[in-house]
């Protein structure tokens, strides 16, 4: 669940009731100042932004926010046993200021992703980071290649950007808009396409804010939307999708 959507569902101000509710933790998208602002106009305890991704056991990064505190757009504290190092795609630590892409280290990591070697060797690599003594005993022996783009700002605060790749969130789960593409240009008479996430802008705050579209350019053949909704959503789950899904284009600008 979008943390934009959960603020909408719950009472706020019910919070305030609580008496032994003295922290709340948000995790699993991007904490914008708007849900901070949100969670500020009833709660007085004690606001978490925790960062982390499945792949390394959930969460790894913390923020903690004290009532009163201003909002700052930055990961926070690295929790023990685990590292962190922001690296160029030669896998190069980078200095205060340069972005590039966060890896997690530690005994937090996952060893595989089930029965696909292939992306396992593309994000669970050989830390060259280890220090001797972490190689004698075992530990920090891979980093996880997280795919989020970060950097250091100049007090030293890691900084979350955004992603690397075209991975998109939609009502909390990952969407990997290459996947999808690649089922709908499998279609017989779909030549190119482009799978893109937008906003329905008088919607923003609610379940279905996020969308996906579709654009597709055909192989000089006819085909209608009728059938290509079935053949994509027999696949993928149909809450992504719209009634406009598909947008038919002449070619590719």
């Amino acid at each position: 669940m979008e943390l934009r959507h959960f603020l909408q569902r719950i009472d706020i101000s019910k919070l305030t009731h609580l008496q032994s509710l003295t922290a709340l933790t948000a995790a699993g998208e991007e904490f914008q100042i708007s849900h901070y602002e949100e969670i500020w106009k009833e709660f007085s305890g004690t606001v978490v932004n925790a960062y982390g991704v499945n792949e390394t056991t959930v969460y790894n990064i913390v923020n903690s926010f004290e009532s009163g505190a201003p909002f700052k757009n930055t990961l926070g504290q690295i929790l023990s046993n685990t590292k962190k190092f922001v690296v160029n795609d030669r896998l190069q630590l980078l200095p205060r200021g340069a972005i590039g892409d966060l890896c997690l280290a530690g005994d937090c990591l996952a060893r595989s992703y089930l029965n696909k070697p292939e992306i396992t060797n593309q994000r669970f690599v050989a830390n060259p980071f280890q220090t001797k003594e972490e190689n004698r005993d075992g530990k920090f022996t891979h980093i996880y290649k997280t795919g989020d783009l970060v950097r250091y700002s100049a007090d030293g605060e890691l900084e979350y950007l955004g992603r690397n790749d075209f991975q998109v969130k939609i009502l909390g789960l990952r969407i990997e808009l290459g996947e999808i593409e690649s089922v709908l240009v499998s279609y017989p008479i779909v030549k190119q396409c482009a799978i893109i996430a937008k906003y329905k802008e008088k919607l923003h705050h609610s379940k279905q804010a996020k969308y996906l579209i579709g654009y597709y350019v055909l192989a000089g053949m006819t085909v209608l939307e009728s059938e290509l909704n079935p053949f994509c959503t027999s696949i993928f789950l149909t809450i992504w999708f719209q009634q406009d899904f598909f947008a038919l284009m002449a070619s590719y600008p």
